[in-house]
């Protein structure tokens, strides 16, 4: 590839099947797909080589996210809770666990979902999604 001679081809996702290929048999079974993967696009997202962030990802996640849809780090994106603020994109322990920061990762699938949204856990709904952490 251009200009790096040993670079990995953009947007062949052919190459990242020959390791992952159940995470392909999973998005198929998919009703929704997130554009960049349905195009093959991987390596927008992703550094196969190496990274310091985890999944592989070329920039931190909410970051990555924020560079294509900026809409939604420009303003409210969450609907207000009771107390009248707006529920944070970032910069908060993640309350669903998995050891990590809060992220857009956190209530979407960066992949592939149930729902247009990509929530996670298949949930469909935003209701759905907000029980995942909020008990009321």
């Amino acid at each position: 590839s251009v200009p790096n001679k040993y670079q990995a081809r953009p947007g062949d996702a052919a190459l990242c099947v020959e390791c992952h290929e159940d995470k392909l048999t999973e998005y198929r079974k998919s009703k929704f797909v997130h554009g960049p993967l349905e195009a093959g696009l991987c390596l927008v997202c992703h550094d196969p080589h190496a990274s310091n962030q985890k999944a592989q990802l070329v920039m931190p996640a909410y970051d990555l996210c924020a560079s294509c849809h900026a809409q939604v780090a420009a303003g409210p994106h969450v609907t207000r809770g009771y107390g009248g603020t707006l529920h944070p994109l970032k910069g908060v322990t993640n309350p669903a666990g998995m050891g990590e920061d809060l992220s857009c990762a956190s209530c979407h699938n960066p992949h592939a979902g149930a729902s247009k949204a990509l929530f996670r856990w298949g949930v469909t709904s935003r209701m759905g999604l907000c029980r995942k952490c909020h008990n009321k």
